[in-house]
């Protein structure tokens, strides 16, 4: 069996979900000896390392991580709760609002975004991060995931998720525009432009 196995993710998942983060990071240490660049064991030894206050272990991981996926959002979401931890509100900020730039899934970066810019007193771009939460918290299951699956590189897994969606819900216009950006994606572009086309006769006044 390999060492990282999707089933000793899941257990190592399972511990720190637990909250038994000495136990996990002792499985993610074996992982990252063998697999020293495995994205999801640098994330969780970076997660288990900030939940023991081992803020330099912590930052290490981040490094690593960030070399071997310079666009994955959920590392900069992990920096941002680490430098708050630290103490350091200015680069929370600036780490939060990496990661929901590289993926606008990311709540918590949101949330995390609207109350710190509220408290420095930019309270128009609090009140944008507020409302980007908040839509997102509103959205079906399927379609948040959708968006996560799109901003982490599986745009097809996105597709499928999102195609079950709109034959459950075909006139869904979220749904509707996150298919045409897969289509776009994959150039299919016939296909976006008429979803498109079609979203904005549904909700001339969305933005999105």
């Amino acid at each position: 069996m390999p060492v990282a196995s999707p089933e000793i993710l899941k257990s190592v998942q399972s511990k720190i979900q637990s909250g038994d983060f000495a136990a996990a990071g002792i499985d993610l240490k074996s992982i990252l000896k063998d697999e020293p660049e495995h994205q999801d064991a640098l994330y969780m030894a970076a997660v288990c390392a900030r939940y023991q206050q081992r803020f330099e272990e912590a930052k290490t991981h981040l490094t690593a991580l960030k070399q071997v996926a310079p666009d994955f959002g959920r590392a900069f979401q992990e920096e941002g709760h680490l430098r708050l931890a630290m103490g350091d509100t200015a680069g929370a900020i600036n780490a939060f609002q990496h990661a929901a730039r590289f993926n606008p899934a990311l709540i918590a970066s949101w949330t995390k975004l609207s109350e710190l810019l509220a408290a420095a007193g930019n309270q128009a771009d609090a009140q944008q991060a507020g409302y980007q939460a908040s839509r997102l918290q509103a959205l079906p299951r399927e379609l948040l995931a959708v968006i996560n699956h799109i901003h982490e590189n599986r745009v097809l897994r996105a597709e499928e998720i999102c195609r079950a969606f709109l034959k459950k819900q075909p006139h869904h216009v979220e749904g509707m525009r996150l298919l045409a950006d897969i289509g776009s994606r994959l150039s299919v572009l016939t296909d976006a432009d008429f979803l498109l086309e079609t979203a904005i006769e549904l909700e001339p006044e969305n933005l999105q």
